[in-house]
């Protein structure tokens, strides 16, 4: 006979063991153009998953549309659409989806120009990808949270208002809070019992959903994001260093410190958990699961600094983590404008990666190396007038390597040039797809590109181009450190420093006070630029004839790590 202690004892280890099964190798890259940038997924019946995102590219303006594809329990896409019924959009973005009682979906985004504003949009589609619906609204925002009556209380990051809209009617109210809060918008949560919050930077509402009007206001520090629990009144407001959980009327309830060195910028409930997300100091996703009662169950890094978790959905058994693989290195900001992406890095690619409920993956056979940029010649610099040139690299060619355990049959080669002049940070972006490789583990092959024109690059005697992979048989690789390789070219032959001594900098790293040293004199007047780390130019200075050092004030530069390029050298500098 087996006791009554032995059942539940047996019961528990088995469970504990369910949870530790590893996840099912669901792995797929969706990238179906040069950029592509997830936002948010949403488990769909029968194992599927709905991901929403942005996808484009740079053509001298940026070119991104609002982004939906459907893949299913396996990894497999089903179908993927971009939303271009707003003419004219330079950045838009699908935001959120919220699944409906007739089976269908409601697709929350906005669409805009990088520099002018465009409608928000309200969206239905179906299982099948057809679009049932289409409402531009200027208030709709990148924040948005569905009442019982169908209606939308929406805004977007960091502004001073949000709105309340029907979906047929549209504009219900505005409701502006800048003054005198001086609120910026986090987060909106709507609760079981009707009651509607709203988060800001330094303060926490409970709003009137009818016109907008505040209830309840309390001071908090560094707001980041609010929960409501499945089933449950009241709200979680997560806030640098801290989390708190407080009853409908915004009474403290419960208050618990994070793990310091963690910048948490999210937080969902899964299956009755609490998933609290951070980067740490070297930019690795970090996870902490709480209990309903805010006690700790469990901590684990998840994922390296080349990818950046956006979301994460539960079903069957399976976590879903959906994000961005990001090519070289990208200094990451909590709360960051999610329509700055594009601008603060060189290349992104969606991920969609299955975990198990402690972090575990399958292992990953897959990785590729880019080796090296090579290319036969280079045009003579054409002089556009401004500052800028254009020129062409032709018989380019890429060298990768498979460095993983598995035979690499596809794979895309992805390259930009930042325009030195141009609004919204203009670029120009190539992509380039390779099939039929059969290249296996060890191998290494140099891939053709042929002739990249860069027009309107910053006039300077040298140029970087830099070549990455993505999509590597269609999935996410094991590494991202080794995805990216950058050759710093001569395009001028005429050398503008001394071959006979180096440019020195110092102190390095710095603070206030940038120190060029040149041991023996330029022997011509030269402008000196200052790069950042997507190789845009941040600060142009002049050297003139003889001159032997130069101090630079770079007190105004956020930290982080730049560039100071004169003539052919080019040095590395970080500012504290």
């Amino acid at each position: 006979m087996v006791s009554r202690t032995t059942i539940p004892l047996v019961l528990g280890i088995w469970l504990h063991c369910l949870s530790i099964l590893p996840a099912q190798d669901l792995n797929l890259a969706l990238q179906s153009d040069f950029f592509s940038f997830a936002h948010v997924v949403t488990p769909v019946e029968g194992g599927k998953w709905l991901v929403g995102g942005e996808v484009g590219r740079f053509y001298g303006y940026p070119a991104f549309n609002p982004y939906l594809a459907m893949i299913d329990d396996e990894g497999n896409l089903l179908w993927e659409r971009r939303i271009t019924n707003i003419l004219g959009t330079e950045r838009g973005v699908v935001s959120s989806i919220i699944p409906t009682t007739k089976g269908t979906f409601l697709v929350v985004g906005q669409a805009s120009g990088c520099d002018y504003g465009l409608p928000g949009f309200l969206a239905e589609y179906d299982v099948e990808g057809n679009q049932l619906s289409f409402k531009e609204e200027f208030e709709v925002g990148t924040i948005a949270v569905q009442l019982a009556s169908g209606d939308f209380i929406t805004g977007n990051l960091e502004w001073g208002s949000f709105s309340r809209i029907d979906q047929e009617e549209g504009l219900i109210w505005v409701k502006s809070l800048y003054s005198p809060y001086q609120f910026r918008l986090r987060d909106l949560a709507f609760t079981p019992n009707g009651a509607t919050y709203a988060l800001g930077e330094n303060w926490l509402f409970r709003i009137d959903p009818d016109d907008g009007d505040i209830l309840v206001d309390i001071s908090i520090s560094a707001g980041v994001k609010l929960l409501q629990l499945a089933g449950r009144n009241g709200v979680w407001a997560l806030q640098q260093g801290k989390l708190q959980r407080f009853d409908p009327d915004l009474q403290l309830l419960q208050e618990i410190q994070l793990s310091s060195g963690i910048s948490f910028y999210d937080l969902r409930e899964i299956n009755e958990e609490i998933y609290v997300l951070g980067r740490d100091a070297n930019q690795n996703t970090h996870i902490s699961v709480y209990d309903r009662n805010m006690q700790l169950i469990r901590e684990f890094n998840l994922m390296d600094r080349h990818f950046l978790v956006k979301d994460l959905a539960y079903q069957n058994g399976e976590l879903l983590f959906v994000g961005n693989k990001i090519a070289g290195d990208f200094e990451w900001v909590n709360n960051i404008y999610y329509i700055e992406l594009p601008f603060r890095m060189q290349g992104s690619h969606i991920f969609t990666q299955a975990f198990n409920s402690i972090g575990q993956r399958p292992d990953n056979p897959l990785d590729v190396a880019v080796a090296g940029v090579s290319y036969q010649s280079a045009s003579t610099p054409e002089d556009l007038g401004y500052s800028c040139q254009s020129i062409t690299f032709s018989g380019v060619e890429v060298k990768i390597e498979n460095t993983g355990e598995e035979v690499l049959q596809a794979v895309s080669l992805n390259s930009r040039f930042n325009r030195c002049q141009g609004i919204c940070g203009s670029a120009f972006t190539y992509w380039y797809d390779f099939d039929n490789l059969n290249l296996a583990p060890g191998e290494s092959i140099s891939l053709p590109v042929g002739d990249i024109s860069a027009p309107g690059i910053p006039e300077q005697d040298q140029v970087e181009l830099c070549f990455w992979v993505t999509k590597p048989n269609g999935k996410i690789d094991d590494q991202g450190a080794n995805d990216i390789k950058c050759e710093r070219l001569i395009i001028n032959d005429a050398p503008s420093i001394n071959p006979d001594y180096q440019l020195r900098l110092f102190p390095n790293p710095a603070v206030n006070i940038l120190h060029i040293d040149f041991s023996d004199g330029l022997l011509s007047e030269k402008q000196g630029y200052i790069y950042n780390t997507l190789g845009q130019i941040l600060e142009t200075f002049l050297l003139p004839k003889g001159i032997k050092n130069k101090k630079l004030d770079i007190l105004h530069l956020p930290p982080g790590t730049y560039y100071l390029s004169v003539g052919n050298y080019s040095e590395k500098f970080v500012k504290y």
